[in-house]
């Protein structure tokens, strides 16, 4: 019975649509997990203090785990063992052991130098965190968390395998099951160690991921080992094209933390408002935009391999039409039922109807750019497809570096147009609300996504 589960979880999928189904499937079944998860912590802290401090934990360790998992990256090993796997299976296992090798040393020694500047290194980014009376357990939790990237670095490792031989039901459940992780984290572990014990369930988690992937990974006959020598033409090619794909990563990871700060730096509530609504408009983005662009990222890899570009386009607009016939109307449903949404999923507890009302607001916002994400999603894979990694980077950080300036320019008009400040709170039912402002930071962000959309 076991080896038949095993072998079903396992099983090749080459149709693109069989594969994005599966993926939106268990992408579904891990969202609802992830908003069962925050409604318990809205319940429990409402937008609080303690709900800005554990969401801003994140923040440091996410930063690790783009830096961390630069080779090892779906992304960029992918299309690398796939040409290499064509030409011979020798030197794409060479790869895989000098890749795993490099991933090793490099992350457990950014893990300890991390871990032992965290101090300092939250004073630089969250200094009105830090200075709070909950300043000791944003720097323990922050610290806890920084074990995670490591261990998520060694899943996406081996997802790349598996997502070589197209084994996408197995790379499909491992959100699932981090989210059980931190569930469990939630209920069990912060009754017994308090906010640190939020921290150990994300650990918990992120050993589940992995763990779901050991059975059919040890199938594919590209188990790694350590080597000493670890230097070759094709991990000196891997690395090239590894840096604009870990830049343009982080500038990602940059855009979410330069809004967090900001968010930061207003009132308390104002991360966990900004945070709480990403998280729902996210649903879309990973149901869709992220199934059919990594459904499609595979074949478009092989095509491009064989230098078959009309094969490859062929797999691309498929994977668009079908993105926007399906995010128009998800996006319109999240503007119309946006405070119906976030009232059923984080209504309860502590969470009381003006948190309701500035989270549906943001969400309202968010959903405007649900296609540009999603299509931004598909548009980047096929320039990493094709070999093209520069261009994304470079589109990335003319997108990042606009997030700040629309951010003050904003500020500016909410705070000199009483006209203008007026007309949004209106049309976003949040008039009386005395956090209205915090608003400026989710239409900073899309603004930048629209840039990033026309570029591409």
């Amino acid at each position: 019975m076991v080896k038949k589960i095993t072998n079903f979880i396992g099983k090749e999928i080459v149709n693109l649509h069989q594969a994005a189904y599966i993926l939106a499937s268990f992408t579904l079944v891990a969202q609802l997990l992830s908003f069962f998860r925050g409604r318990l912590l809205a319940g429990e802290f409402g937008a609080s203090l303690e709900l800005d401090v554990y969401y801003a934990a994140f923040r440091i360790p996410d930063m690790m785990f783009i830096i961390m998992t630069a080779i090892v990256s779906v992304w960029i090993l992918v299309p690398y063992i796939i040409k290499l796997e064509q030409r011979s299976l020798d030197e794409a296992k060479d790869l895989i052991n000098s890749v795993f090798t490099i991933f090793v040393v490099m992350s457990g020694t950014i893990l300890v130098l991390i871990v032992i500047f965290m101090p300092v290194i939250s004073e630089l980014i969250f200094p009105r965190l830090v200075e709070t009376e909950l300043g000791y357990e944003f720097i323990m939790m922050s610290r806890i968390m920084c074990i995670s990237p490591f261990m998520l670095g060694i899943s996406s490792f081996i997802g790349s395998i598996i997502q070589t031989k197209r084994k996408f039901m197995v790379y499909a459940m491992t959100p699932v099951f981090y989210n059980i992780g931190t569930i469990v984290g939630i209920i069990y572990l912060y009754p017994i160690f308090g906010l640190q014990g939020l921290a150990w369930g994300v650990i918990l988690g992120s050993l589940m991921h992995i763990g779901v992937q050991i059975p059919t990974f040890l199938k594919t006959n590209l188990v790694p080992r350590l080597k000493l020598k670890v230097w070759s033409k094709n991990v000196k090619d891997l690395i090239i094209s590894s840096i604009p794909r870990t830049i343009e990563a982080i500038t990602g990871q940059i855009n979410i933390s330069i809004v967090i700060i900001f968010a930061g730096l207003m009132s308390a509530g104002a991360v966990s408002v900004f945070s709480l609504s990403l998280s729902l408009q996210g649903i879309t983005l990973a149901l869709i935009g992220a199934s059919y662009a990594l459904a499609a990222f595979p074949a478009m890899s092989a095509a491009c391999a064989k230098g078959d570009i009309a094969d490859m386009l062929k797999h691309f607009t498929t994977a668009g039409r079908h993105i926007i016939f399906w995010t128009i109307p998800a996006s319109v449903l999240f503007i119309v039922l946006r405070a119906q949404i976030v009232r059923t999923i984080f209504g309860t507890g502590n969470f009381n109807w003006d948190d309701t009302r500035l989270v549906a607001a943001s969400l309202a916002i968010f959903s405007i750019s649900m296609l540009p994400q999603a299509m931004n999603m598909l548009f980047i894979k096929g320039f990493y497809a094709a070999g093209k990694t520069w261009k994304p980077l470079i589109i990335s950080m003319v997108s990042t570096i606009s997030i700040p300036i629309f951010i003050f320019i904003f500020f500016y008009v909410f705070q000199n147009s009483v006209i203008i400040s007026e007309i949004i709170e209106s049309t976003l039912r949040i008039e009386g609300s005395e956090n209205s402002n915090i608003l400026l930071l989710p239409l900073a962000l899309i603004s930048a996504i629209f840039i990033q959309l026309i570029l591409l």
